[in-house]
């Protein structure tokens, strides 16, 4: 009886060593359904198309990444993360209409090294680069369009829809060019727990888009090698990249419904939110140097934190400026992030103050109500 009962734990073992190895088994258990949102707003509080196609892109998305190649030679490839966030919307002069587009300005930095921000416009067949700047430790940030592109990870080329055996490509001048094809849908298991706002996430994503780029010039340079495959989850974005030798996995990222994005045209509330989550309130200005302006703060910090309901993440409204060519404009987006840390109702109230005229400032305010569950 006993070798019978180690030969069925046996067999059972292996059983689920190779469902794991076919694909997600209960060793990478999927997520439960969300329950429906009483407070959904509509679908252009966020940006457009912030939760179709595989690579999401609104303002307060995030993706972590980590050098999973430090798993298997420690010694030549230590550990690292890359972080990719989409800070605000402004607006970008296109180059040959001369008129102003929405744009996504993005983040990217690989630890304490190089740090990239991209100006991206989300077009009907993919995504445009309008501009890049690149800072480098101890030393001024250099800018230029999209003939200097140094970021990551790919999803600057993706199409919006993956269709299977699509192709497209890209090219700059002789030589450097990137074409890319959708090979297909797989499985993808992670190595690590993938990490939310909300909690832990599923870390194996099944019907994955496989889409394999070639890189020439400069761009092989730029991305790490002339061969870069990349794995991409509908509504959660690129899950694993790999180039050459090395190969990248998410670790983290945003959802969209854990993010609530606002603008100073919104309904006044009250925005019911889950603790943990996030607000993002932009707010379209001139930068805080321009005269006359409007510049924009919180009117009533004090109340708002004694509230205990909101954590401002940052001390006062960031402002990032519209592109015109490579020069920064005298307009552009102040951008307010908050973290939803308690239960309980409060009041957020943001002011604009402006001279429209010679007599003197006046000021402009919006307010929003919120309730943390």
């Amino acid at each position: 009886m006993a070798r019978l009962r180690l030969w069925v734990l046996a067999g059972l073992l292996a059983a689920t060593v190779v469902a794991a190895l076919a694909g997600c088994s209960p060793l990478f258990p999927p997520v439960a359904p969300e329950p429906p949102n009483p407070d959904a707003q509509p679908a252009e509080e966020n940006s457009p198309d912030a939760a179709v196609g595989a690579q999401p892109l609104f303002v307060g998305a995030r993706w972590v990444y980590r050098n999973a190649t430090s798993d298997l030679i420690p010694v030549l490839h230590p550990g690292s993360e890359i972080e990719t966030e989409v800070l605000a919307e402004v607006r970008c002069r296109d180059a040959l209409s001369g008129l102003f587009r929405e744009c996504f300005v993005v983040r990217t930095r690989q630890g304490a090294g190089r740090e990239t921000v991209s100006y991206l416009h989300r077009a009907p067949d993919g995504i445009e680069i309008c501009a890049i700047e690149t800072r480098a430790p101890g030393t001024a940030s250099s800018r230029g369009d999209a003939s200097q592109v140094r970021t990551f990870p790919s999803e600057l080329f993706l199409r919006p829809a993956l269709v299977l055996g699509e192709s497209w490509s890209f090219g700059q001048r002789a030589g450097d060019f990137l074409s890319s094809e959708v090979l297909g849908r797989e499985t993808v298991p992670l190595r690590d727990t993938i990490l939310t706002l909300l909690g832990p996430y599923t870390s194996c994503f099944t019907n994955a888009w496989r889409v394999r780029s070639t890189y020439g010039g400069i761009l092989a340079d730029a991305y790490g090698g002339g061969i870069v495959e990349c794995w991409y989850s509908t509504g959660v974005g690129m899950v694993k990249r790999t180039a050459e030798s090395l190969f990248y996995e998410l670790v983290a990222f945003r959802k969209d419904s854990e993010v609530k994005v606002l603008h100073a045209a919104s309904a006044q509330g009250p925005y019911y939110l889950p603790v943990g989550s996030l607000v993002i309130v932009q707010v379209r200005g001139h930068a805080p140097t321009a005269e006359p302006g409007i510049a924009w703060d919180v009117a009533n910090s004090d109340e708002v934190a004694a509230d205990g309901i909101l954590g401002q993440l940052s001390l006062s409204g960031e402002f990032y400026a519209d592109r015109d060519g490579v020069e920064d404009a005298e307009t552009g987006t102040y951008v307010f992030r908050f973290a939803v840390e308690g239960r309980g109702s409060t009041t957020l109230v943001l002011e604009g103050r402006y001279a429209p005229q010679e007599s003197g400032w006046e000021t402009k305010s919006t307010r929003f109500d919120f309730v943390g569950t």
